[in-house]
């Protein structure tokens, strides 16, 4: 009865969203900034700069009301029913300034990497000075065990995966999207190991290298050459392994980085052993050995 504009879920939607308290409907509308439509309280927490506690009563009030769904998962998950998320994403265009927008982006990244990082350290029982870093982390970003950190890491791997694709994106917030992208590789090699991560660790590394080349990084682009290339020859594609390994040794050269030159070098060489080039894999591993004696490296000599 309200109106004839729009369709029948459109209007009941207005009905609702127009029932909400002012503080709810805000966090409602900030849901369309949540990665692949996925949410749980630490994330609508950072979003609206609220209380973790609070966010999570939002949360089940707004699945009381038919605007989220919750999900299947050991742990409090939500999501957004993609037909509300055209609805979602006008809303918050029109009541919210570009600048709030951004800045509750910004919260909610650095807000995740705080738990990756929490994520790790709990691995670390034999550092005291991981420890002691974990100890003054507040007690909302600490996971009791490594098994809840390791949980909560599978649970929200989605999440996280698509957090990173949206902030290279993005393109302003390379900052935080470089750090998310380092906790969240750190996070995963601790609790899941490198092979049993690869394919997810190539995407991100895949996503560094774009950041890399868009900010014109050039260590960074060796370093991401170097992890791509290491999980080629891992997965037998050695070729395009040898091929990323060279690109990595151009762009140490142009950062003038010594340990990204070096290991290119001593890559580019076992590309060619494991090619069964033994004359080139020679000659590389040598020039790798004239660095590392220029150098006066002895153990890596």
């Amino acid at each position: 009865a309200e109106s004839d504009e729009g369709t029948p879920l459109s209007r009941v939607f207005r009905l609702v969203y127009g029932s909400l308290p002012s503080p709810a409907a805000r966090i409602l509308r900030l849901l369309s900034l949540a990665p692949a439509g996925l949410v749980d309280p630490q994330t609508a927490s950072a979003l609206a700069g609220c209380s973790v506690n609070g966010a999570r009563s939002t949360l089940d009030d707004f699945v009381a009301a038919g605007l989220l769904r919750t999900l299947d998962s050991p742990l409090p998950q939500y999501e957004v029913p993609g037909c509300l998320q055209p609805l979602l994403h006008a809303l918050a265009e029109t009541q919210d300034r570009p600048a709030e927008l951004q800045l509750a982006r910004a919260r909610m990244l650095e807000r995740t990497v705080r738990l990756l990082q929490s994520c790790r350290a709990i691995t670390e029982t034999d550092s005291p000075q991981a420890r002691e870093k974990l100890l003054g982390t507040p007690r909302a970003l600490r996971f009791p065990t490594p098994r809840a950190a390791a949980d909560w890491l599978r649970v929200r791997q989605p999440a996280l995966l698509a957090s990173a694709r949206l902030a290279v994106a993005d393109g302003e917030l390379d900052t935080l999207a470089r750090r998310l992208m380092s906790q969240l590789v750190r996070a995963m090699v601790a609790h899941f190991g490198t092979r049993a991560a690869a394919p997810e660790l190539y995407g991100i590394h895949r996503l560094v290298l774009d950041v890399a080349e868009r900010r014109d990084l050039p260590r960074e682009k060796a370093a991401a050459l170097l992890n791509l290339a290491d999980l080629d020859a891992q997965t037998g594609r050695t070729t395009e392994a040898l091929a990323r390994y060279r690109a990595a040794l151009d762009a140490g050269r142009e950062a003038n980085d010594p340990y990204a030159t070096g290991r290119a070098m001593e890559s580019v060489g076992g590309a060619h052993q494991e090619l069964g080039d033994h004359d080139r894999a020679a000659d590389w591993f040598g020039r790798a050995l004239a660095q590392r004696l220029a150098r006066d490296e002895r153990a890596e000599a």
